[in-house]
């Protein structure tokens, strides 16, 4: 006989209490065991009846379903862990492929910078000296040893321009270009900047073509103005952008020779002894200067430049400065090395600075090529300090 809900949590107390009869006691248990609701009921009190089993063919289907559930969720676990490490191979092997940035050949380039740095930070300024080597420093003195008096010379050739009768003195790239037969328009209609054209030149060159001549300037259809300008040597039109660098230096024929690529005769003739006279002062400096290396081992050299860069460090350190190394930001690939660029700020009596040093590989060593803070603080002297005690 099948008992209402009802009747059933009627006799529930009782049930619980186990003062009913027998065939009532089945009766509830019967019902318990079918009605979830009842059994949810009495579920506080009671054991829960147990269920019927499943069908085999029902407990294949869940026992399946989990298997495919776990692996799904053991794939999701196993991408989420490895789109990281992919991302970073990824990127690595493009910055190898760029030759910029960090990447798996410069990975030791940049463990040794950072440890650099590291050292910096932590005061150990003996490390800081031992991870650099001067063998490119080393090799500028005997260079410098061993230059002459004519080294120390500008580089200018005399040199006959283009078809007409007219000489001058031409350095660098200009040279070559003095010799061809249309210099004169190439340099005017090209827009070639630091070259005094002698007016009588100008005026044969641009004559036949279209120009505007205020009295002030002439302008071309090229978009180029030529300014004239007498100077004691004569009269010459330069471009608008070396006028104001012509007018500046009219009368030292030095500073001219320092300003141009292309110099007329007489300047250069004005200027020669006082072109030597510098290129002996320069050279007497520089020997004097580099004096002391001049019987140094490279190995002596290094040592040397070591004992000097601890002593710097803990100079800085005792006035005051405290550097922190904030990371590797960037790398970059130049004539066969890797340079890493390393972010540090400095704490110093005039407040918080933030810079980068460039360091390049140079063998097992490193060498610093160069650094960068805001212009603002490009002139801060605890910045060129530092720079001055690593160099």
């Amino acid at each position: 006989m099948k008992l209402d809900c009802q009747i059933i949590r009627d006799l529930l107390p009782l049930y619980e209490d186990g003062v009913c009869s027998e065939k009532s006691r089945e009766a509830v248990k019967d019902h318990l065991t079918a009605c979830r609701d009842c059994a949810a009921l009495a579920g506080k009190q009671l054991p829960l009846p147990e269920l019927p089993e499943s069908a085999p063919e029902e407990q294949a289907v869940a026992k399946s379903f989990r298997k495919v559930r776990r692996r799904w969720v053991l794939s999701l676990v196993i991408l989420l862990v490895a789109l990281p490490v992919l991302y970073m191979l990824g990127r690595l092997g493009w910055n190898e492929y760029q030759k910029e940035g960090i990447c798996f050949s410069n990975l030791g380039t940049v463990w040794d910078a950072e440890s650099f740095a590291d050292a910096l930070e932590d005061g150990d300024f003996r490390v800081v000296a031992d991870a650099m080597e001067f063998s490119d420093d080393y090799d500028s003195i005997q260079d410098a040893l061993s230059m002459t008096v004519e080294d120390h010379l500008p580089h200018i050739t005399r040199v006959k321009i283009g078809e007409g009768e007219y000489w001058a003195y031409a350095r660098g790239d200009l040279l070559s270009e003095a010799r061809k037969a249309d210099f004169w328009q190439t340099i005017i209609f090209n827009g070639w900047r630091r070259v005094l054209i002698p007016e009588e030149i100008f005026w044969e060159v641009i004559k036949d073509g279209e120009y505007f001549n205020d009295g002030k300037s002439v302008s071309l259809p090229q978009g180029f103005a030529f300014y004239p300008v007498e100077l004691k040597w004569g009269k010459f039109y330069v471009d608008g952008s070396l006028y104001e660098d012509v007018m500046l230096r009219r009368d030292s024929a030095l500073e001219l020779c320092y300003t141009l690529e292309l110099l007329p005769e007489a300047i250069y003739e004005e200027a020669k002894p006082q072109l030597e006279a510098q290129a002996l002062a320069d050279w007497q400096a520089s020997q004097e200067w580099n004096a002391p290396y001049a019987n140094m081992t490279l190995e002596e050299y290094n040592a040397h430049r070591r004992k000097q860069i601890v002593r710097a460090l803990e100079a800085l350190a005792a006035q005051g400065l405290r550097l922190e190394n904030k990371g590797a930001e960037h790398a970059y690939y130049v004539d066969g090395c890797w340079t890493v660029q390393i972010g540090l700020s400095a704490q110093t009596p005039d407040g918080t600075m933030r810079f980068t040093l460039d360091l390049r590989e140079n063998g097992e060593y490193l060498h610093l090529s160069g650094g960068y803070t805001d212009p603002v603080d490009h002139k801060n002297s605890w910045y060129n300090a530092l720079l001055d005690a690593l160099w």
